[in-house]
């Protein structure tokens, strides 16, 4: 089953990934592929996994639905992991689609 949906062409495309649970951690999925983990037993973030996982890609996809997995229901600690993800990548991909990050050649058609 194929996980991630894009709509549109180019870079306005938008990635789904699922945040789901197993016993003993919080992970999310793109493309039937797990691409973060958070064990339960200590919460720990890998910043890095998770900016080569969500925006380090040659599509300049900078538009990404993160979605609960069908049937998932989360506890209050699975809430509060995901929606901590859920803002932060919301947060990046509007700093990033910003006129602030625009590229050189961007600048230069404009003028």
């Amino acid at each position: 089953m194929d996980l991630t949906h894009y709509e549109g062409d180019g870079k306005d495309m938008k990635r789904t990934m699922l945040f789901n649970q197993s016993e003993d951690k919080f992970i999310v999925m793109e493309d039937d592929k797990v691409i973060l983990v958070i064990k339960k037993d200590d919460l720990k973030f890998d910043a890095k996994k998770y900016y080569e996982s969500f925006f380090d890609n040659d599509e300049g996809t900078f538009d990404i639905d993160l979605i609960l997995a069908e049937g998932y229901t989360p506890d209050r600690v699975g809430k509060h992991v995901y929606n901590t993800i859920l803002n932060l990548t919301n947060e990046i991909c509007d700093k990033l689609k910003s006129d602030s990050f625009k590229s050189e050649n961007e600048i230069k058609n404009e003028s």
